[in-house]
């Protein structure tokens, strides 16, 4: 374009919109630039916010630090704060309480149990009036009788009689290791006392493979110990006089524990007070061949009011030659890993309401024993209204016995795998099984098929109700299905058949 001439008409638009065009380019870029500037000081100043924040962070930092070691490290704003706790405002009767609670709880699962109420005493001048002025925190004891003991020299005989004297000498729960040796006679001494002050009321002996027979006379018929009505034998020797003389010595005791050697021979007299008994092995292995048929049967013997009597793993070679009798009792417990055999020739428990087998070996899936099990249930039980029977057996072979139960209401059996034979016998009309039984829980059920038979046989037995047949109600009952969904219609439908 020639610049020494004036523009043509027809160029002048052309020129005017390049000019504008870059016109608008330039103000565009100083726009650019401004806008850069800006935000180019903003970053800067918001950099320099950052660093003055984060100045002031590490110092509120350091403050906070300085204000928390002070809290921590001064006595005045500790006790001030302490003084604001929500425990403070518990009434000292409430708080006496809980120490109560504490000690008891403290005495059956931590070693250091007889130091419970002392340490508890220690924490604040409060809590030490409270726990003085609360005797029964002092009357759960612990104690290791044994004047050999170093530690029994310097810690244990103090504990002892101050926990006995803050007790009030009333209602004491005593728990005692005993051992002999010739200078624990005096340690001896001590337990003889406070028996003898009628301030016992449950006394937890644990006797060491020292202590022999013949040194054994805590209970003495010279001063019976009329206050004493729970006692507990756990022994490596056999300490018979004791348990024969328990109707002069203690004649009171409402509940006994002890083990099967006590009971070898009969008591010179019946103990009429007891009215729970448990018998349980020595603290070592039995010899094979031992029976304790006849020991269960002395036992009975022995206690002839007791309504409660727990078996713990009884030894049978071959049945007790007679019957195991007893007219009062109402709860018996059995337990015996594996299952036993036949106890004895018969049984008659004419008041018995609640049984409990508990045969059943939690680590194996090997079938258990179940012959003496079922010899029981079978053999003279009229009145029973409960029974747990815990072994890994199908339940079919319950059946024949479970026809001797009429007045059956609740049948437990959590390991008990239900069976065609038990479920067929179970809705066979008209002389139902357990016709009073209102109550079944058992175990796995095997195939989705027994599954199926499980709940149309609830079904028919809640009809069977509802039409007038002479059957209870089901109102409780549950099975283990398994998991998974295919097993979940089973139990939706079981808990509609339970609906009220």
């Amino acid at each position: 374009m020639d610049p020494n001439r004036y523009a043509e008409p027809h160029e002048r638009e052309a020129l005017r919109a390049s000019i504008r065009a870059a016109t608008e380019a330039l103000d565009q870029a100083r726009r650019n630039l401004d806008a850069a500037t800006a935000a180019r000081l903003e970053a800067d100043a918001a950099a320099a916010a950052r660093l003055e924040a984060e100045a002031r962070e590490s110092e509120a930092k350091a403050a906070l630090k300085a204000a928390q070691r002070k809290f921590d490290d001064d006595p005045d704003l500790r006790r001030q704060s302490g003084l604001l706790h929500p425990i403070r405002r518990l009434p000292a009767e409430i708080l006496g309480y809980i120490f109560t609670l504490a000690a008891r709880e403290w005495l059956n699962y931590t070693s250091d149990c007889a130091r419970a109420p002392f340490r508890i005493a220690a924490v604040s001048r409060r809590w030490r009036d409270v726990a003085l002025r609360t005797p029964s925190v002092w009357r759960h004891i612990r104690t290791v009788l044994n004047e050999a003991d170093s530690t029994y020299t310097q810690s244990y005989r103090l504990w002892f009689d101050l926990a006995a004297e803050r007790s009030g000498y009333r209602d004491i729960v005593l728990v005692t290791e005993l051992y002999y040796g010739p200078a624990s006679l005096p340690a001896l001494q001590r337990l003889r006392d406070l028996l003898a002050r009628n301030s016992v009321t449950a006394l937890d002996l644990y006797c060491h493979h020292t202590v022999q027979n013949f040194h054994w006379d805590i209970l003495r018929t010279a001063t019976p110990v009329t206050s004493l009505t729970s006692l507990c034998i756990s022994d490596y020797q056999c300490h018979r006089e004791l348990v024969y003389g328990l109707p002069t010595t203690a004649p009171n005791l409402r509940a006994i524990t002890a083990s099967f050697p006590h009971f070898d021979l009969p008591l010179p007299v019946p103990h009429l007070s007891v009215t729970y008994a448990e018998i349980r092995p020595r603290l070592y292995t039995f010899p094979l061949g031992t029976e304790h048929g006849r020991n269960i049967s002395v036992v009975f013997t022995a206690y002839p009011n007791a309504k409660t009597v727990f078996v713990d793993h009884p030894e049978v070679a071959q049945p007790f030659p007679g019957i195991l009798q007893h007219d009062a009792l109402t709860s018996l417990h059995i337990r015996r890993t594996g299952g036993f055999s036949v106890l004895s020739n018969g049984f008659s428990f004419p008041a018995l309401r609640r049984l409990t087998l508990e045969v059943n070996d939690r680590h194996s899936h090997a079938a258990d024993e179940t012959s003496g099990s079922l010899h029981l249930i079978s053999s003279g039980l009229p009145a029973l209204r409960t029974l747990e029977y815990d072994a890994l057996s199908d339940l079919g072979v319950l059946v024949p016995a479970l026809r001797t139960l009429p007045l059956l209401e609740s049948l437990v059996c959590k390991r008990g795998k239900p069976d065609d034979a038990f479920l067929t016998a179970f809705i066979a009309g008209p002389d139902f099984l357990c016709p009073a039984l209102a109550e079944l829980h058992t175990g796995k059920v095997e195939t989705s098929q027994l599954a199926q038979q499980f709940v149309d046989a609830v079904s028919a037995r809640i009809d069977a109700h509802l039409t007038g047949s002479r059957v209870t109600k089901l109102r409780s009952v549950s099975a283990d299905f398994g998991y998974g969904p295919r097993f979940d219609n089973y139990k939706t439908c079981l808990s509609s058949l339970l609906l009220p």
